[in-house]
């Protein structure tokens, strides 16, 4: 990792994410946040400060490019630990951790749709999109048992 980077240093998409995953220890670092973060709304703003500090591309005004800054973490557990700390990831983690304990009938998803997503979290913040929130609490709200305790039980009267 370099020091400083000029506007023109070239950055693919797997630099781009290690450097961002340093700005992300970086901030828990020097906010001292590691146990509760720096919550969700102040971390945009840090890791764009970042991108100022290290030299990274901010766009040009003129054409009405903003270069990295606004960009997230692209990575839901770092996003994750810098917006809410260890509890935060721990919760996450639980959360993923109870989809592999129920059994596969249960589920409505099959269970490799649920790997993709804990890997596609390694790529992408996911949950800092509507659609992304939408899609992970479908996931999880499938772990109810689809029956009701109450299905056996329900009679039709008949009416004389």
């Amino acid at each position: 990792m370099l020091e400083k980077y000029d506007y023109n240093t070239a950055v693919n998409g797997l630099t781009l994410r290690l450097i961002q995953w340093r700005f992300g220890i970086d901030i828990l670092n020097e906010t001292d946040a590691w146990a509760t973060g720096t919550g969700p709304g102040r971390s945009q703003a840090l890791l764009d400060e970042k991108y100022i500090e290290y030299g990274l591309y901010t766009g040009n005004a003129d054409l009405g490019d903003s270069g990295y800054l606004g960009y997230n973490f692209h990575d839901q557990y770092i996003e994750t630990m810098v917006n809410t700390g260890i509890p935060g990831v721990i919760i996450l983690f639980g959360m993923m951790f109870l989809i592999l304990l129920r059994r596969a009938e249960m589920y409505i998803f099959p269970l490799p749709a649920f790997i993709v997503t804990a890997i596609f979290f390694i790529t992408e913040s996911a949950l800092e999109r509507q659609a992304g929130i939408v899609i992970f609490t479908l996931m999880l709200s499938s772990l109810k048992n689809i029956q009701s305790p109450y299905s056996n039980r329900i009679q039709i009267s008949e009416r004389s």
